[in-house]
């Protein structure tokens, strides 16, 4: 019953790495010109249930769910109903990844036989070592979890309402039976937000150059400006996994204005929607006068967590007399939008 498209995902780190600076206060220093701002917090640990997407009766326990001494090796199962057996806590370890531990035993989520790599239908089981073959990502903006190896965690057959004592295995492919939600038990019927795994994004954003011309000759002239607006495909991260600020599938215009000051989400809020969305050229023309020199510059908005970084060109301009002098971060009177 798998079907639909493979997806690709980021390359995995090397080695985990416990002392990751994801979690942590960053800061971006950004070499074209001015204007960073950053707003970050930390990662939380929140206790959650890993519910069914399309079926909010079932939840993955270890084996038949009806005790809490889980044992090594112990198979995981989707069964109805929700107790303290089924509580799961991620535990950040390098970039994305981190360990699945089940609250109870404070043992971990790995596939059988304990690879990096394993099969396809590789059965998932709990085990107190941690290892790189433990390592997930939690995707709670597709509601998927990857397994280190790039394959997802879905019940056996991959059907959209699991029935009781299907186990979970991991599978290659994305469909609506690999989809889950991280509901936290402290608040019940609510999902986990993904800064409580990961911290929230680091978020800025600098003047980009779009248009220059020194010392206008020869009369007024009409100049065309070309630049690109929505999600530059240069500068950001291409993976399977997305953070809520790198999406264009409902905009990540929230997740901007969510982490930025009262300032920053005017500027958020004053874009056009077509900033949130897949990249596209932009054409326009610009008069310049004789002897005018004119710098125009656009504000691109930028974010990063985790080793994944997006970059979105927006409608935002301003213009200055010198490529060395870039507005100033909000100059309201000046901004101009095209």
């Amino acid at each position: 019953m798998h079907s639909e498209t493979s997806a690709t995902h980021g390359n995995p780190p090397p080695n985990p790495d416990p002392t990751t600076d994801c979690g942590k206060m960053k800061v971006l220093l950004f070499v074209t010109v001015l204007a960073c701002y950053t707003w970050y917090t930390e990662a939380t640990t929140s206790t959650f249930l890993i519910q069914s997407f399309f079926d909010n009766n079932f939840y993955i326990h270890p084996d038949s769910g009806s005790h809490r001494d889980a044992s090594e090796n112990e198979i995981l199962h989707v069964w109805g109903g929700k107790h303290a057996v089924c509580y799961f806590q991620f535990e950040l370890v390098d970039g994305i990844w981190g360990y699945i531990r089940h609250v109870e035993s404070n043992m971990i989520m790995v596939p059988k036989g304990h690879s990096t790599r394993p099969a396809a239908l590789t059965h998932l089981v709990l085990t107190s070592s941690r290892t790189r073959a433990a390592l997930f990502a939690l995707d709670t903006v597709n509601h998927l979890i990857m397994h280190y190896g790039g394959m997802y965690i879905h019940p056996a057959g991959g059907p959209r309402r699991p029935k009781d004592g299907e186990v979970v295995q991991l599978y290659s492919t994305i469909h609506d039976g690999a989809r889950w939600n991280l509901i936290d038990v402290n608040n019940p019927g609510q999902e986990v937000p993904v800064s409580s795994f990961y911290g929230t994004p680091t978020i800025g954003g600098r003047w980009k150059a779009v248009f220059v011309k020194m010392n206008q000759r020869a009369g007024e002239l009409v100049h065309e400006v070309t630049y690109s607006i929505g999600k530059s495909q240069e500068l950001s991260t291409h993976s399977s996994f997305e953070f809520g600020f790198e999406t264009t599938v409902g905009g990540a215009g929230g997740a901007f204005s969510a982490s930025a000051t009262a300032s920053f989400k005017t500027m958020v809020s004053r874009t056009s929607t077509s900033t949130w969305t897949s990249e596209k050229e932009v054409k326009w023309t610009k008069t310049v006068s004789e002897g005018q020199s004119v710098v125009t510059w656009q504000w691109i908005f930028e974010g990063s967590q985790c080793g994944h970084h997006a970059a979105f060109g927006s409608n935002i301009m301003a213009d200055t007399d010198h490529f060395e002098n870039p507005p100033d971060f909000i100059i309201s009177n000046d901004l101009y939008f095209v």
